[in-house]
């Protein structure tokens, strides 16, 4: 399995109300996919570091998608400032930090020189995105439409720009659904637009076709660990336990310490086999672990009580009982 990173600040969820994003983490912000950036012939300043945008739902908020992790970027920030150098990569050093205010000054400053710049124009309209100015980011897409038509690049962002300007939800969703679907199509290796389709169809409620999509996206990424928690998430929610778990697995084979698959873990044992010596094991070694994130942290111990409440209803009841929900 690939080890792959993910950076970037801003908070997603609030935004786009997801099913499976209960709690911002940084559990699986160490190890996310990567989406290729390939720069343009002559362009000595581009490379294969800029990478697609995507939305990152589950556990982990952060927009930007790459094959380096967050210092290597505050490096690369960090030294084109010292330098006084702009260019496409300092640029996408600060989108992958998250300073959109900065990305979108430096983005403009550098199209004034290379006007229709395709990445400049990337860079610009992310940024804007992302800094919630939905109009100025629909004008400049407009203006990358126009250098880049039928880019999967282009519609992938067209499709989380409606995605978090979205009023009515449902409609909306289906617009971004149709342009991530387009991406997909115009790009056999894309794998940002069908990570954000695969959680898309988790906030509407189809966990059967989000199970699809992470299962292809896994195959194009090579098992890459954003694409095995979408599998991993979706899997759980049509009962797919023991799918569910060799996802989860496969995270930690790389990560023993990945908290989020280990609380998945957890969950599977309970929901999945009644398992609940097992989940409570996963769950107070969670507890014990300092390194543990406050907010997961809190989800174990809502879990723990559940457990305690179901082992009384069932011996009351006798062993069918009942299962009460706990947090993804």
């Amino acid at each position: 399995m690939k080890k792959m990173y993910v950076m970037g600040l801003l908070t997603l969820c609030s935004v786009l109300w997801f099913g499976g994003c209960s709690t911002l983490g940084s559990d699986d912000a160490d190890e996310v996919s990567s989406a290729g950036g390939g720069g343009q012939a002559g362009d000595s300043d581009e490379g294969q570091d800029g990478g697609q945008v995507i939305v990152q739902q589950i556990g982990n908020p952060n927009p930007v998608l790459s094959p380096y992790n967050r210092g290597f970027w505050l490096a690369r920030r960090d030294s084109g400032e010292k330098e006084g150098k702009v260019g496409t990569k300092h640029m996408f050093a600060l989108l992958a930090t998250g300073e959109w205010d900065a990305a979108v000054g430096e983005a403009r400053q550098y199209l004034a020189s290379h006007p229709g710049h395709k990445r400049a124009l990337t860079v610009l309209v992310a940024a804007l995105v992302y800094g919630r100015k939905f109009d100025l980011a629909a004008y400049y897409a407009k203006q990358l439409e126009k250098v880049a038509p039928n880019s999967s690049e282009v519609f992938n962002i067209k499709g989380i720009s409606v995605m978090m300007a979205a009023q009515n939800r449902l409609v909306e969703l289906r617009r971004a659904e149709k342009l991530f679907r387009q991406a997909l199509d115009a790009s056999s290796s894309d794998i940002a637009a069908g990570l954000n389709l695969g959680h898309l169809y988790l906030e509407i409620g189809d966990a059967r076709a989000a199970n699809l999509v992470f299962d292809s996206m896994s195959s194009r990424c090579n098992s890459c660990v954003e694409a095995l928690i979408g599998v991993g998430i979706s899997s759980e929610r049509t009962r797919q336990y023991e799918k569910a778990g060799d996802a989860w697995n496969q995270i930690l084979k790389e990560n023993p310490s990945n908290h989020r698959a280990l609380y998945h873990l957890a969950l599977i044992r309970k929901n999945g086999y009644n398992d609940y010596d097992q989940a409570e094991n996963i769950l107070k070694k969670l507890l014990k672990d300092d390194s543990c994130e406050r907010l997961l942290k809190e989800r174990a111990q809502v879990t723990l009580k559940v457990i305690a409440n179901e082992r009384r209803v069932k011996m009351k009841v006798g062993p069918k009982g009942t299962e009460e929900s706990v947090p993804e």
